[in-house]
């Protein structure tokens, strides 16, 4: 049990591994040639889209201090982080552009290295049952089933070797649940660095990957899918159950 004073230093200590490991992560991916920013965050280049972003990140923080100590926004940087600690040999995974987080309710892309494709992209909520928990996943299910998938406008593909902004659509939109308490403790409980992963890590993300496959068992059910969407899906599914094993 901490102290009221040595429960706030604690959590400082925890935020700040979360965002130098996000800093070393964002170093690595500029040194593939990935365009993102400080944040992981795909880089947008539309200047109008730029200054719109900008507004409404000020917004936000004037009304609710800054982003990070947001448990949403500390979940985004946690699974972006626990994703590249385990796939990032076969996939490139990093945080949708600002717009695309607003505009297109994208958290994270994830681009298969092999085929140099965007194959999915990732939501969060926080709650793991209730009304906001119901909601999303009935969006998210919409959104596949009824739209053709998700879509972006800062996407990512590879050329001749190459990483090039490319608007994008048609691929599987997957979401997250992490309660508050439980991100702290993931937070909590990381390695601070890349190349070692904990027990809890490891439990983490194989919880992760229970949940995209739980969600792509019932769209299996859909027979009337976007056949790009299919294809992702079922290129996906087996990705995972190597990763599995």
């Amino acid at each position: 049990m901490y102290f009221k004073g040595e429960h706030l230093f604690k959590r400082e200590i925890d935020l700040e591994k979360l965002k130098s490991l996000e800093r070393e992560l964002s170093t690595r991916l500029n040194a593939e040639g990935v365009p993102v920013d400080d944040n992981c965050r795909i880089k947008m280049s539309d200047s109008e889209d730029i200054r719109l972003t900008e507004k409404l990140k000020k917004e936000w923080e004037e009304r609710g201090g800054e982003k990070i100590k947001k448990d949403g926004e500390q979940f985004e940087i946690l699974k972006t982080i626990i994703f590249n600690k385990f796939l990032s040999r076969n996939f490139l995974v990093v945080r949708a552009s600002l717009y695309d987080d607003i505009r297109n309710k994208v958290d994270n892309v994830i681009l298969d290295k092999d085929t140099g494709s965007l194959v999915c992209a990732v939501d969060e909520v926080a709650s793991i049952s209730g009304k906001e928990f119901e909601d999303k996943k009935q969006r998210v299910l919409a959104r596949n089933t009824k739209e053709g998938g998700g879509k972006l406008k800062y996407g990512l593909r590879t050329e001749n070797g190459k990483i090039k902004l490319e608007k994008t659509e048609h691929f599987p939109l997957f979401y997250l649940a992490l309660p508050p308490d439980r991100i702290k403790e993931a937070i909590n409980k990381m390695e601070p660095t890349f190349d070692e992963k904990t027990d809890y890590e490891k439990r983490l993300f194989s919880y992760f990957l229970s949940s995209i496959n739980s969600q792509i068992k019932d769209l299996k059910l859909y027979p009337h899918l976007d056949q790009t969407l299919k294809t992702s899906i079922s290129f996906f599914e087996s990705a995972f159950q190597k990763f599995e094993k």
